[in-house]
């Protein structure tokens, strides 16, 4: 579904990835790991478009889409939450939410200005898709609330709605669970495979939690010093000798 070939950063001189190579199939729950440093949030800003790459090409579904902008990335199915909480601090929970679908409207800049007929249904229709996701992640009951009163996991949650708002087939996560108790970590990865299940999902994790790397993904690439070490499941990597070498040691058995 997605190709990486020869993935290739660099910032001031730092090589911060390193002939990256890598492919994502259709339908899968794929993990990547690493220590910090090894270049898997970076990897994940070129192939969602916040970074053009120095030297390699990105394939989606057949399509090269290496120099595309962001907003066409997510136009064609590829949407991202962020390490760190991006949330519209001063929108509701549901507002925020809606944010994410405008890419798919298709009113334009008259349409949405004089506020025609057309547009107000698309508003309608956008509402009615945010309220469901809320619903099936949990947070229906608090649609109104500010956005920033929420607690740290549910925030976690409006990310991933919003980026569902923009109907992907792909769903990136960069470390979902950052900051979240065990019972809230339990929790996610139940819903990451009931999104894959009921949206069709193929989602590409990137995680430090090692309980929910291995319990929740099919397949895992493993990071080290901007380049792929090695990649396969979940029970090959835990025993992988150049994994435990790595960084991970005994907690992974």
């Amino acid at each position: 579904m997605l190709t990486a070939e020869g993935i290739t950063k660099s910032f001031m001189g730092i090589h911060a990835l390193s002939g990256v190579s890598m492919q994502v199939h259709a339908g899968e729950i794929l993990g990547v790991i690493g220590p910090n440093g090894a270049g898997k949030t970076t990897l994940f800003n070129v192939l969602t478009g916040l970074y053009a790459p120095d030297a390699g090409n990105i394939f989606f579904e057949g399509r090269d889409i290496t120099n595309l902008r962001p907003y066409r990335r997510v136009g064609l199915g590829l949407a991202r939450t962020f390490q760190n909480l991006e949330i519209f601090r001063d929108m509701s929970v549901l507002e925020n939410v809606m944010v994410g679908g405008h890419v798919r409207l298709s009113c334009g800049f008259w349409q949405s200005l004089l506020v025609t007929p057309g547009k107000r249904a698309e508003e309608r229709l956008l509402r009615s898709q945010a309220l469901e996701l809320l619903a099936l992640l949990g947070l229906a009951d608090r649609a109104s609330a500010p956005a920033v009163s929420l607690s740290y996991g549910d925030q976690r949650r409006i990310e991933i709605a919003r980026a569902l708002a923009s109907h992907p087939a792909m769903l990136f996560l960069d470390e979902p669970a950052a900051g979240m108790n065990p019972r809230e970590t339990e929790l996610l990865a139940g819903l990451i495979a009931q999104l894959r299940k009921d949206l069709q999902l193929t989602v590409v994790i990137i995680e430090h939690d090692m309980n929910l790397i291995m319990n929740v993904c099919d397949r895992i690439v493993v990071m080290s010093e901007g380049r792929v070490l090695t990649a396969g499941a979940p029970h090959e990597i835990r025993l992988d000798a150049r994994v435990l070498e790595a960084y991970l040691g005994e907690e992974i058995l």
